[in-house]
């Protein structure tokens, strides 16, 4: 949910325009950076990766690690890929939504590493 209000926030705040030939469906959809696919594909993707990262055991952890986030930045290059394609937004609409999505993940993650280190110790 804080995913979505963060590119809602991110579209009002740069409010710039889509590509010439992109048709125009309605004022929110008039604005183009970031993407917002792209956004909550990596958002998605990546959260979904740091929680597969965190369940895998020490001794598989990197290749359980690499396959999950290959996968993760595979989907969300062939989302993004596909606006740009479809003629939806600039290249650089993607690359900032695959970077906000993803980094918004990664903050996440910290937080929630972070949250659990503290209930670990205040249990003992």
């Amino acid at each position: 949910m804080t995913g979505v209000a963060f590119g809602i926030f991110l579209k009002k705040t740069f409010g710039f325009i889509r590509p010439h030939h992109a048709p125009m469906l309605g004022e929110e959809a008039a604005t183009s950076f970031p993407s917002g696919h792209a956004l909550l594909a990596s958002l998605l993707l990546f959260s979904i990766a740091f929680a597969v990262l965190r369940c895998a055991s020490p001794a598989g952890r990197f290749r359980v690690g690499a396959l999950a986030f290959g996968s993760a930045a595979a989907l969300s290059l062939l989302v993004g890929l596909s606006r740009v394609h479809l003629g939806l937004h600039w290249p650089t609409d993607v690359v900032a939504g695959w970077a906000a999505g993803a980094g918004w993940a990664l903050l996440f993650s910290l937080v929630f590493v972070g949250q659990k280190r503290e209930l670990a110790s205040g249990a003992k």
